[in-house]
C-alpha cells in the first residue's frame, strides 16, 4: 500500500517536446510554468520522518504546491520508442488530429498507427513536427495553446 500512496501523492509528469521555432514554444512553456504552482502558496515547513515520507507522499512537494513535474525536451529530441507508442495510442482519445500534424508521415492502417523499427527511429526525425506536449498521468496531448489550456484544466481545480 506504500508505494500506491507514495506514487498517488506525487505530481503528475508533464513533457514538452519544444520545437525549432523559439517563437512557439515562448508562449506555451510560460503558460506551462505559470500554472505549475497555484496562485496560493502554502510556505510551512515541515521535516518529515522517512516513514512518514513512505506512507503519506513528499509533503515537501506538496506544501510547494506543485500541480505537475515539467520535462523540456531540447529540439529535435524524438519520444523514445516506448513513449512514442503510447503517444500513438493516444489518438483513440479524439486527439488524432495533433498526432497527423505532429507526425504527418506516419501512416494509419486499420485505426491503427505503424511505427518504425525501434531501432531506425533516429533515422525518422525529420518525421516529427514538435512542439509537442504530453501528459502522462492523463493521456492528454496538446499541440498549441489552446489545446495546451484544455490539458491544464483538470489542474486549475
Amino acid at each position: 500500500m506504500s508505494m500506491f500512496k507514495t506514487l498517488q501523492s506525487n505530481p503528475g509528469i508533464i513533457t514538452f517536446y519544444k520545437s525549432s521555432i523559439a517563437s512557439k514554444n515562448h508562449d506555451l512553456l510560460h503558460l506551462l510554468k505559470l500554472n505549475q504552482h497555484p496562485k496560493t502558496q502554502d510556505l510551512s515547513t515541515t521535516v518529515q520522518s522517512f516513514w512518514s515520507r513512505l506512507t503519506k507522499g513528499d509533503e515537501s512537494k506538496k506544501s510547494s504546491g506543485i500541480r505537475y513535474d515539467l520535462e523540456e525536451i531540447e529540439d529535435g529530441r524524438l519520444p523514445t520508442y516506448d513513449q512514442l507508442k503510447l503517444i500513438l495510442s493516444y489518438s483513440n482519445l479524439n486527439n488524432d488530429s495533433i498526432i497527423k500534424q505532429t507526425f504527418p508521415k506516419f501512416q494509419k492502417i486499420n485505426g491503427i498507427y505503424l511505427l518504425p523499427d525501434e531501432n531506425k527511429l533516429d533515422d525518422y526525425k525529420d518525421w516529427f513536427n514538435p512542439p509537442l506536449i504530453v501528459d502522462w498521468d492523463k493521456s492528454i496531448i496538446a499541440k498549441d495553446l489552446e489545446g495546451l489550456k484544455k490539458l491544464l484544466e483538470p489542474y486549475q481545480q
